[in-house]
């Protein structure tokens, strides 16, 4: 679907139909697809020089085996492949999400992460109904990186290892989580869409929402993804001033983790208002420090003492389940 800029449907109306390739050369002025170049591991890797002859694939070919970090060893130069590639990585689903089990997979997305290059997720056609609701509905989060499998045990070793020794598993589930939520499968473009309309309560304009047609909420999907600076949230989370707390959303139905940093809530006004008093007026509680959301969840918060405010059409209401994250210098 990414190469063709094809809808699901349609993609496997033309595949039934054995019509794709004539439909590719008729239109590809338009959308360029037979133009594009894929690199696909499964293809370019020769798997029986690391992984074949094991109780997961039983081969007997009785190919020489390199391990990682050997210089013929084809499957760990992920990160060389990826600095050819500035248009990105594709993170194609198969119906039961079975690659965001696999460590080499978020591996890879945290490679393209830490790259800045694009990061588009491929929901397959074939996945139940029930799983793309709870996908779009947010409720979908990565498996914990430490859970994740391997063919080869050495590798889930390694890998562990060097994300132990760099990132944390905290900051590298984090991240990976981030991405999913932001840029992943389950983004609505209910954010930017928001941004858009009259003041109101979020239940109101939640709603005004999912009765838009799919085309114009596809639209506002692609600004909600292109508008996440990956760059600026890596930054913050090393940033020894950020405000870190986790809040249950009663509208995802998931626990969702925020950082934010100290910003001043007149300029904030201004920004998120575009000069024009909207959504976000209003004025501070007492002894409030505000902060600006970077990454999921609302666009600012306040904190007083221990307690966190969201800020909803002019008021401040106070978290009822929330939970503040200790940031260790």
């Amino acid at each position: 679907m990414d190469a063709t800029g094809l809808d699901g449907k349609r993609l496997q109306m033309l595949l039934d139909s054995g019509s794709l390739l004539q439909t590719l050369e008729q239109e590809d002025a338009n959308i360029g697809a037979l133009d594009s170049t894929y690199w696909l591991c499964f293809l370019a890797v020769n798997q029986h020089r690391s992984i074949c002859g094991t109780a997961l694939n039983p081969c007997s070919c009785g190919c020489e085996h390199f391990p990682s970090g050997h210089p013929s060893c084809e499957v760990d130069k992920f990160e060389q492949v990826m600095s050819m590639m500035p248009r990105g990585m594709v993170v194609s689903l198969g119906p039961d999400l079975g690659a965001l089990k696999r460590i080499w997979c978020l591996a890879e997305i945290s490679t393209a992460l830490h790259m800045d290059r694009p990061i588009e997720f491929s929901l397959s056609p074939g996945m139940p109904a029930e799983m793309k609701t709870a996908i779009a509905a947010g409720q979908y989060v990565a498996p914990q990186v430490q859970g994740c499998e391997a063919s080869d045990p050495a590798d889930i070793a390694r890998i562990l290892q060097n994300i132990e020794s760099t990132l944390g598993f905290d900051r590298f589930n984090q991240e990976i989580g981030t991405v999913l939520v932001m840029q992943g499968p389950g983004v609505t473009g209910y954010s930017s869409w928001r941004g858009s309309q009259p003041p109101a309560r979020w239940q109101e304009l939640q709603a005004r929402f999912n009765e838009l047609p799919e085309e114009e909420k596809h639209i506002w999907r692609a600004r909600d993804i292109a508008s996440f600076d990956r760059a600026k949230f890596r930054d913050a989370l090393s940033n020894p001033n950020r405000y870190e707390f986790t809040y249950f959303s009663n509208v995802t139905k998931m626990t969702i983790r925020v950082v934010g940093l100290p910003a001043s809530w007149e300029d904030l006004k201004i920004k998120l208002n575009k000069g024009i008093p909207l959504e976000f007026d209003g004025e501070m509680l007492s002894g409030m420090a505000v902060h600006e959301t970077i990454g999921p969840g609302p666009k600012v918060f306040g904190v007083v003492g221990d307690r966190v405010y969201y800020h909803d059409a002019g008021v401040w209401n106070q978290y009822i389940s929330c939970t503040p994250i200790a940031i260790r210098s």
